[in-house]
């Protein structure tokens, strides 16, 4: 595993030349701080007002008229592709993370139970059944969340604590289904059989051994979904 000063040396070198393809393309400060919001987010619009402000009504037409600029798509192109290769990111990682998100369980992240308990009334004191003498008791839910170091964090998009407890969201699964049917255009009506199913996951796990291109992986996994 990388050591955070690795990690450290390589994100200092990775933004100079990223920096340096701004320059290149010739982009204003603000140009480059809207592309830069808009490939962490790719949200065009709320990355155009959080930079040049204005009213949100406007923003997504002016984005995606930044967003065509010659400028902006030669930087966005070189942006991606020193990404690519400083951090080693590729179309079959990007199709494992979705995988793996769509797939996450929430058992993975806490645990349900159901226990009984003592009555106690308002002055802490064990209610008792005049009947039997024997304690009062009620079943109650119980929810626990698992430890950090047991979890993957990966897949949490958020964790919250209100009056009701503590609240934790995974991203959003239907989206992530959504992303991998966009990618590989499935016709969910015609491809959604077993052994279609697996023919696609096994096309992906062989991607994992060998370094494709994007037009690679697309060709051999249009050929599987042909099948």
């Amino acid at each position: 595993m990388m050591e955070q000063e690795e990690k450290n040396l390589l994100r200092e070198e990775t933004n100079d030349e990223i920096f340096a393809a701004a320059k290149e393309c010739g982009l204003t400060e603000r140009q480059l701080e809207f592309a830069l919001l808009y490939l962490e987010t790719y949200n065009p619009k709320m990355s155009y007002w959080r930079v040049y402000g204005g009213g949100k009504a406007t923003a997504s037409a002016r984005a995606a008229s930044a967003l065509k600029t010659q400028s902006m798509q030669k930087f966005i192109k070189k942006a991606k592709e020193i990404m690519q290769i400083n951090y080693d990111i590729n179309p079959t990682k990007y199709i494992e993370f979705l995988l793996k998100a769509a797939n996450a369980d929430i058992t993975d992240y806490l645990s349900f139970s159901e226990e009984e308990i003592e009555v106690r009334n308002k002055d802490g004191e064990i209610m008792l059944d005049l009947d039997t003498g024997e304690p009062i008791k009620k079943k109650i839910s119980k929810i626990r969340l698992k430890n950090s170091d047991e979890v993957d964090g990966a897949l949490i998009s958020r964790v919250s604590q209100g009056r009701e407890g503590i609240k934790i969201e995974l991203i959003d699964k239907i989206k992530c289904w959504e992303k991998l049917k966009d990618y590989f255009g499935w016709e969910l009506n015609k491809k959604s059989d077993t052994t279609s199913t697996n023919n696609i996951i096994e096309a992906i796990n062989k991607s994992a051994k060998s370094v494709w291109d994007e037009k690679d992986i697309d060709k051999d996994l249009d050929e599987t979904l042909k099948k």
